[in-house]
This record gives structure tokens, C-alpha cells and sequence, in this order.
């Protein structure tokens, strides 16, 4: 009973990513691109694509965001924020349901047999709690699939960085990851603590590793602002 139960919710699963990302390449229901970004890793293409999840439920533009990994055919193998975005939707539609929008900072690709890629995610309701990031890294020469699913599994796509920024913030430009941790909610001076990770290969292991952080204050408080979020001394 279980398995079958299991298999009912894979196919459910499944169906929600259908309706909103298409099946494959040419399908009706594939909403209009927002950034796009190719990538070679080894010998294959794929192509980490952005999506607006609440579009087909007439959700404000841009509010309900995910992330999907397509290969070479256009099939999608990965995603992100999308699934759990979509079921809420069918269940309780886009009223009240404030904003849940990832999106790429970037993507690299630091050798032949790995791809890596950096996603934030800022979430509001009657106010904004602020940002998480995730840091992913992607092994198609050692692709598997999850049960009964044709998605890759989390050894294939693996969830290396997790953090809860509040309204703090990120930068990436590879090797270097920057992570700002906001400690306070809207409080002037405003808090921080500024962690640097480095891409790093150790006996043929490739991850990031945390070279630096920091505490400190700034009188910049506003995360609208032009320079944000500030580094010490700012």
C-alpha cells in the first residue's frame, strides 16, 4: 500500500511540474523565459532556467519563482521551488500567499565533470523574513534518477550550502562565494556577520570551504540601498 501511495504522489508530483514547465520542448504550457543560463558540462548541454510558478494561478508578476534544470532534449531533470510553490497554489490560490521568488546569482563551471550554481530565494508575507541561499553542485558523469521520477537524485544535484540570510544578501563571482548574514530585523546600525568561501579541490574532491568570516556593524540599513548589502566599513 505504501509503494503504491508513494508511486500516486510521484505522479502527482510530476503532473504539477507538467503543468507549468511543459513536458518537453514546444509544449503550450511553457511559460515565457526570465534569465536563462546555458551550460557545457563535459560533452552535454543543459540550460537552469528561471520560471514564473504563479503565473498560471494570475499570481503578481514575478512573486512565485523557481528554478528547473533542463537537459539537451529539453526535458527537466531538476527543480527548484517549484513543486511545494505549485501544490500551495492548487490548494489556496495567490491570495495571501506574499512572495516565495528564487532566482540565480550565477553559475560556474569549474571543471569538466561539475557544474555549480548559486540560488536565492526571498520570501514575504505582510512583511519580508528576508533571503535563504542554497548552493548546488551538478555530477552528470554520474547521473542517476530518483525512484520512480525522472529527475536527478540529490547525489547527482547535491544541496552543498544552505544559510538563512534574513535581509542580508550574496555575491558570487567563481571561485569566491560571499554570504552576508543580516542578525538583526531592521535595526539601525545594522548587523552583519560576512562569511568568504573559496572553491577548493582536495585528493580530486572539489567543494567550497570557509576561508573567512566576520562580525561588524553598518550604518547602512536599508537593504533597497544601491551599495547593499555593505561590507565592513561601509
Amino acid at each position: 500500500m505504501w509503494l503504491s501511495k508513494a508511486r500516486g504522489y510521484l505522479a502527482s508530483f510530476a503532473l504539477l511540474v507538467m503543468v507549468f514547465l511543459g513536458a518537453a520542448p514546444g509544449s503550450a504550457t511553457t511559460p515565457a523565459r526570465l534569465d536563462t543560463f546555458p551550460l557545457t558540462v563535459g560533452v552535454e548541454k543543459f540550460e537552469l532556467q528561471e520560471v514564473d510558478v504563479g503565473a498560471k494561478f494570475d499570481c503578481p508578476l514575478l512573486t512565485m519563482m523557481g528554478v528547473v534544470l533542463k537537459d539537451g532534449q529539453g526535458f527537466v531533470r531538476w527543480c527548484f521551488n517549484v513543486g511545494d510553490t505549485a501544490s500551495y497554489l492548487v490548494t489556496n490560490g495567490c491570495r495571501g500567499a506574499g512572495t516565495s521568488a528564487a532566482s540565480v546569482v550565477g553559475v560556474a563551471v569549474p571543471s569538466h565533470e561539475t557544474a555549480l550554481w548559486v540560488i536565492q530565494r526571498l520570501s514575504c508575507g505582510a512583511s519580508c523574513f528576508g533571503y535563504d541561499v542554497n548552493v548546488f553542485s551538478f555530477h552528470p558523469s554520474h547521473k542517476s534518477f530518483a525512484p520512480h521520477s525522472g529527475e536527478y537524485d540529490s547525489v547527482t544535484v547535491s544541496d552543498d550550502i544552505q544559510y538563512k540570510l534574513g535581509l542580508g544578501g550574496v555575491k558570487f563571482a567563481f571561485p569566491r562565494l560571499v554570504l552576508y548574514v543580516n542578525n538583526g530585523y531592521h535595526e539601525c546600525p545594522s548587523h552583519f556577520t560576512r562569511m568568504i568561501f573559496e572553491w577548493t579541490r582536495i585528493d580530486n574532491y572539489e567543494h567550497f570551504i570557509l576561508a573567512n568570516a566576520v562580525a561588524y556593524t553598518s550604518h547602512q540599513c536599508d537593504f533597497h540601498h544601491t551599495h547593499w548589502p555593505p561590507d565592513p566599513g561601509e
